[in-house]
């Protein structure tokens, strides 16, 4: 996909580098813009993102973009060093190069599944019952109670997942994305695992999804 192929409204995680730190900041398209040069050609109009009533300025930052799409359920992601404010509008603008195509950032193949899960969020000791919403091969996504815990983008998360014969499957990774509109009393996270550990499972299940249709044809 490309930058201006995303309806207006989607959400859209910032990652910009400071002095050798991550900041992890959240904005909405509101449309597309026109190309005002042959070497950025896409554009989208943001909501700007002002932290305690001051517009964040982006200029000269290299700004990474992870936008869930919610036509495919996939994350996407940009890299851009092009962020400006139209300050006259209160607008933020995000271009990316003509030739820039988004790189998914997770498998395509993912798998629907309902099994137990015990998280634990960063260095917190605290156990979190959870359950799967869908797996891949490097990846999970997990529901749990919003009163459990406060969970953003770039979180560590670990997991001991639960299949129904009893095995158990622990892998570690970053979160890269949230949804709010889930559910309001419930936490939907996506979580990169650092290697495909759950390549067992997965294949496991898939065999069970190719003879369920073998027995339904």
């Amino acid at each position: 996909m490309y930058l201006n192929q995303f309806e207006v409204g989607t959400s859209i995680d910032l990652i910009v580098k400071v002095s050798g730190q991550e900041i992890n900041l959240k904005t909405e398209i509101l449309g597309v813009v026109p190309t005002y040069s042959n070497k950025y050609g896409y554009g989208i109009i943001c909501k700007p993102i002002i932290i305690k009533e001051k517009l964040i300025d982006f200029c000269n930052f290299h700004v990474s973009l992870n936008i869930f799409n919610n036509v495919d359920n996939r994350i996407y992601k940009f890299n851009t060093s092009c962020v400006c404010n139209d300050r006259q509008r209160k607008l933020l603008l995000i271009y990316s190069p003509c030739d820039s195509k988004a790189e998914e950032n997770r498998d395509a193949f993912r798998i629907p599944c309902l099994y137990d899960v015990v998280l634990r969020i960063g260095n917190n000791a605290k156990c979190i019952d959870a359950y799967t919403h869908d797996i891949s091969y490097s990846g999970a996504s997990f529901v749990f109670d919003k009163e459990s815990a406060e969970i953003s983008v770039g979180s560590f998360v670990s997991a001991s997942i639960y299949d129904k014969e009893g095995h158990i499957y622990r892998v570690s990774g970053r979160v890269v994305r949230t949804c709010e509109d889930f559910n309001p009393e419930l936490n939907f996270i996506g979580v990169k695992f650092s290697n495909d550990c759950l390549r067992a499972l997965v294949s496991k299940l898939q065999l069970r999804e190719a003879r369920l249709k073998r027995m339904a044809g």
